[in-house]
């Protein structure tokens, strides 16, 4: 089934979900109101056993479940009450092995850690505390970077130069710490996909001062297995989408310059090596927003890009060279939409 997508416009108050059929063309706008106009955070995922968002308030310390029927309509709604105020960062992957999603909150200020599971009515039945955590993570991101069918986390410390590799148990507490040192300070973005093909997760850094983009993965221990660097790169790559774009089951990553108006495509090879990178020149400086997702249900992950200024949105797909073979503009968009997500 094609991904559809949510759209949230914080001045309204107000949600879309979108849905596209194969030309990439609109066909489905369902508008839902009253929402909120003060989440902060924003994730979508598999909450409750099926596709879900997580809303997050951080001046009222509160946290919405919210599900969607098949018109996109708001169809589960559940306000969960007395959260903290001060969570810095939230993302959300399968910790726990359950075939679900699991939310990991990060508190910077007090070095804490929670993994928090939702029922099927949204109502929080697991909330574990993981403390002693560092105050200086940076960067946060989830994948399968170990093998074992469950997601991890990659933490990344800029000013120590360490990354360390977390994994959770059944309870949601932390049962593998991997530390890797000796990492540059200057990584400016990290994505995570498969993207040497071996069915388990790695990381794309990006130094953008460097020119240069390192694959990185690990063991069943956490451990940087593999790490290759991708020298002579662009310094004005602005942003990195990964997303299986050619259709090989694998991820390559696609990379935007809003400066020059052109996007690689680029792919790599079991070492890390790059091996396809492809320039679509001609796009437009003003996108904004650019997400992946399987939004014109080929199975092959297409982008879909928002442009604030026309109020427009294309959905563009690639063929197996890289090269774009799909590109719809849909318009009359509103100019106000704040988040733009994929739901899964």
């Amino acid at each position: 089934m094609a991904n559809r997508v949510l759209f949230y416009d914080r001045g309204a108050g107000e949600a879309d979900v979108v849905g596209f059929d194969a030309n990439g063309r609109v066909n489905l706008d369902t508008t839902n109101r009253g929402w909120r106009k003060s989440w902060d955070i924003l994730l979508t995922g598999n909450f409750v056993g099926r596709n879900s968002v997580l809303l997050y308030d951080r001046g009222a310390g509160e946290g919405d479940v919210v599900g969607f029927d098949a018109n996109g309509k708001v169809n589960l709604d559940f306000t969960n009450q007395g959260w903290r105020k001060t969570w810095d960062v939230i993302i959300a992957g399968d910790f726990l092995g359950n075939a679900r999603s699991e939310a990991l909150f990060y508190d910077r200020d007090s070095g804490e850690a929670d993994v928090v599971g939702f029922a099927a009515d949204g109502r929080v039945d697991l909330d574990t505390t993981n403390t002693g955590w560092r105050k200086s993570w940076d960067v946060l991101v989830t994948g399968k970077f170990l093998g074992n069918g469950k997601d991890q986390v990659l933490l990344y410390d800029r000013a120590a130069g360490e990354a360390d590799v977390v994994g959770f148990g059944a309870d949601g507490r932390v049962n593998l710490d991997t530390t890797n040192r000796g990492w540059r300070k200057t990584w400016d973005i990290i994505v995570v996909g498969d993207f040497i093909g071996n069915g388990r997760s790695q990381i794309l850094l990006y130094d953008r001062n460097a020119g240069e983009g390192d694959i990185v993965g690990f063991d069943a221990n956490g451990k940087v297995n593999l790490d290759f660097t991708n020298k002579g790169w662009r310094r004005s790559w602005d942003l990195l989408v990964p997303g299986d774009f050619l259709g090989n089951s694998r991820s390559e990553v696609l990379f935007y310059d809003s400066q020059t108006g052109e996007a690689d495509v680029v792919a790599f090879g079991p070492n890390g090596a790059v091996t396809l990178d492809t320039t679509n020149k001609g796009w437009r400086k003003s996108w904004e927003i650019i997400i992946a997702g399987d939004f014109v249900g080929g199975g092959k992950r297409e982008i879909l890009l928002y442009d604030r200024a026309t109020g427009e949105g294309d959905v563009v797909g690639f063929g197996a060279d890289g090269k774009v073979n799909l590109d719809t503009t849909n318009k009359g968009w509103r100019k106000s939409w704040s988040v733009i997500l994929p739901l899964p």
